[in-house]
Formats: C-alpha cells, structure tokens, sequence
C-alpha cells in the first residue's frame, strides 16, 4: 500500500518538511492559497534537494479558498474525492500544521475517519505527534543539514571558514589556548584589549610588548606560543607568528571557541564564518555571514561573537544587534534561537560617562546575550538547549 502524505503550503516549510524527510512518503501532495503559488513552487525545489523524486511531488493546480469555512469544506471534500481516484489504495496522511484554523478545521471535517491519519510536527520538542487514528508521538530523528535547512528558508549555502581542513589544523593547533581564553576572559580582558589594537590589514611583521602580566596572561601567553600563534623574542616581546595570527587575535579565537565547545557536546553540525545568499540569486552577490551555525536535531543556534569592547562605536553596536536579529528571522526561521557572545560586559559605562546597554538592545530584540565570565558556562547551557530545544532562561530584561 502506498503512502500519500498531504501538506497546507505557509510560510512554517520545516514543519512540513521534516514529518516528511522522517516517514519518506510515496506521494506528496501540496495544497495552496493563490498567494502561496512561488512558496509551493519554491517548497518542491526544497523536496527535490532533500531526495524525492519530480513524480512523487504534487501540487494542486486548484487554489485553496484562504477564508470561509464553507469553501474550505467544500474545497477539502472535492479534494479528498478526487485524492481517492488518484490514489485507489494507499494510506492518506494529513499535516496538520500548516495553514489557518478554518482550513484546518474544514479539512479534519473532510477527513475519512476509518482509512486516514492526521500528524502534528512539535520541532521545539522534537516530536512526531499522531492525533488520529492511534494518538502518540514519535521522535523526530536529526535529518536536516545546514543546506537543506536553509533550503527550505530560501537561502543557498556558499561555503564555511570551518570547510577548510587547514582552518580546523589551526583551530585544533590553538585549542588549548583558545579554551583558556574564553574559560578566563574576565581575567583577560586587558588583555583582549591589547589584541585589539593590532591592525587586520598590515602585512608587515607586528609585535606585542607588555610592561606587566597578569599569572593568567603568563599562561595565555605560553599557549599562544605553544600554539603556534605568538613567537616570544629575545627582547621580551612578542611577534605574531602565524599567517592568520592577526584575525585570530582580534576576534577569531572567540569564533574558535565556540566551535569547540560547540563539538565537545556532540552537536550534529556545527559550522563557523557560514555564508550564504539567496537562493532567488544563485549567483554570489550580497552575501551574509554567521559566526556560527549550530545545528541539533533539526533545531538551529544561530552565534554571532564580539571579541572588542562594545560601546566605542554606536554605530557598530547596533549593526551587530541587528544583523542577528535580521539574519535569524530571514535565515533561520521562527524557531531559530539567536545568542550574542562577548568577551567583555556589554553594558559598562565609558570614560566619559557614556552607559551602553548591548545587552538591553539585544534583548528587546528577543536575543540571548552570554558574555565576559559567563563564557565558561557556554557548553553546559548547549547541552541543556540539545536536551530541551530551548535556551536556558528567557532574555533578561532591562
């Protein structure tokens, strides 16, 4: 007996997509309002990456009313008729989680009672749900990549700094140094700041000298030697040893660091300097880039570092806010959770008397915040987000 599994095309494709990467129907069967016509044409594309074959897709040339409990009825019973004569002998499967209550509603009235099935996708519980004929709930198995994750969100994965094997070399060469970093960072932000002042851009040979060291910036010191990061001179200063030192001092170790604590806890995917454009333009063009893309039983942690100390560019500041806010709304899709990490505080008061709230911005922005010395506690609240699909505590208010 074949398998038909029918879907309401919204703007929530994974609630559709994953019931049907895990039960991998015969048959699938798109229905959709006039307005929804690109988005069907765009979720087949997306079906077509994730395995299934242009026979198994169907989407029904007929529009469905988008108000109107009647015509929604009436819309649902010619359908399921005309599903009967298509499809004689199979097992019919509905999803009920796309589309408006009328619709859903109207459909259930449609339904037959004896022969179909209704399903309901939980993605934050990571829950299959099976509302009839034999109520019960599966596990949803990990079955989305980065790629088809932002597939089905419209968006065409480029390429990662994390793909190339010479960039994990580095990264697995420092990580000693890296998790010392991030694990001490209240300790060392004097230090990062220092890091700081060196320029990405210069190609000449650049040297670090320090009148005093603090015995955590010792040890940062000797495991940014060991490393291979930082060469220590005769004359007690240190030159920046390696091609990328400087984009690693002034930044890249963060990124780094979330990239190992990220692994240490089993994550399926976790991906570093992501970037990705839209799939509307193949072509790269206005690309973005994440941080870190972090991916755990087809739920998404999107990570967006600041090693520098926020505050002396306003500007700069709020870009930063909102580039993650924009970037996990068009990229990562309502159930992405969004984390700003710091190195230094956030909110601090400068010199001048000038308070910065990041934090604040950020949270009215629905994005968590972890900064300074509460790096150390990163990989304990990703194992929690892996058991629970939620971070651990809401935003904090102001």
């Amino acid at each position: 007996m074949e398998r038909v599994q029918l879907c309401v095309i919204t703007g929530q494709a994974l609630a559709n997509l994953i019931p049907l990467l895990q039960e991998r129907p015969d048959h699938v069967v798109l229905v959709r309002t006039a307005d929804k016509h690109d988005a069907a044409e765009a979720f087949a594309r997306t079906l077509l990456e994730g395995g299934f074959t242009a026979d198994q897709i169907h989407i029904e040339p007929q529009p469905l009313p988008p108000n109107s409990f009647e015509a929604i009825l009436e819309y649902a019973l010619e359908l399921r008729e005309s599903l009967n004569k298509r499809f004689p002998d199979v097992k019919f499967t509905w999803n009920a989680t796309g589309g408006t209550k009328q619709m859903a509603l109207a459909i259930w009235e449609a339904l037959d009672r004896k022969r179909d099935r209704v399903i309901y996708t939980d993605t934050r519980a990571g829950k299959l749900e099976e509302l009839i004929p034999h109520p019960g709930s599966t596990e949803l198995r990990s079955l989305l990549t980065p790629t088809l994750y932002l597939h089905a969100l419209g968006k065409i994965r480029r390429h990662a700094a994390s793909d190339n094997a010479e960039w994990r070399e580095a990264a697995l060469r420092r990580r000693s140094a890296t998790l010392h970093l991030g694990d001490h960072a209240r300790d060392l932000i004097s230090l990062f700041q220092q890091f700081n002042r060196i320029d990405n851009a210069q190609v000449a040979p650049q040297w670090l000298s320090f009148d005093r060291t603090h015995p955590k910036w010792r040890k940062a010191l000797t495991l940014l030697e060991n490393g291979g990061v930082l060469d220590l001179a005769d004359d007690g200063r240190y030159a920046v040893a390696c091609t990328d030192g400087a984009r690693y001092l002034t930044g890249g170790w963060l990124e780094e660091y979330v990239w190992h604590v990220a692994r240490a806890q089993d994550v399926d995917h976790v991906e570093v300097g992501l970037k990705f454009g839209d799939l509307a333009l193949r072509k790269k063009g206005e690309d973005n880039e994440i941080d870190a893309f972090i991916m755990h039983c087809n739920r998404l942690l999107l990570v967006e570092c600041k090693a520098a100390r926020m505050g002396t560019d306003t500007a700069r500041d709020s870009t930063i806010v909102y580039k993650l806010d924009s970037i996990g709304t068009h990229a990562g899709g309502a159930q992405a959770t969004r984390l700003l990490v710091s190195a230094q505080p956030l909110d601090h008061e400068t010199r001048s008397g000038h308070k910065v709230n990041t934090r604040a911005r950020a949270t009215a922005s629905d994005i968590h915040t972890l900064e300074s010395d509460e790096l150390k506690t990163l990989g304990g609240l990703i194992q929690a987000w892996k058991e629970c699909g939620v971070w651990a505590g809401s935003p904090r208010r102001p």
